[in-house]
């Protein structure tokens, strides 16, 4: 009787031994993450503009502010006229706010 506790020890060494190492999946590089790409989402031009023009409308500073936005790869072009700088700070802060502006060319001017 005192054979058969060795034996199972032996026979389960033996299995194990013969058993590969369990491998776990490489995580994919950081290029190749769904969550990388989610984030380069790419947004055309005329969506982006749209989006800037609803944000400045949406604004009670701007909302009767003539401004026009214009957006060529991901840069919007505001041009137009307001009264005062916290005004044209204001419209390039919300367009700098909307998913897929990459800059601001900012052409409004201070008129009296």
């Amino acid at each position: 009787m005192r054979a058969l506790p060795i034996l199972l020890i032996l026979m389960t060494a033996a299995c194990a031994a013969q058993q590969p190492a369990v491998q776990l999946p490489k995580p994919a590089p950081a290029a190749e993450s769904p969550l990388v790409k989610a984030a380069e989402v790419t947004v055309d031009d005329n969506t982006v503009a749209s989006n800037v023009r609803a944000a400045l409308r949406s604004e009670a500073m701007l909302a009767d502010k003539h401004i026009d936005v214009n957006c060529s790869q991901g840069t919007v072009h505001l041009t137009g006229a307001v009264k005062s700088p916290d005004e044209r700070q204001r419209a390039e802060g919300l367009a700098r706010e909307v998913q897929g502006v990459k800059d601001i060319n900012n052409r409004i001017e201070l008129v009296k």
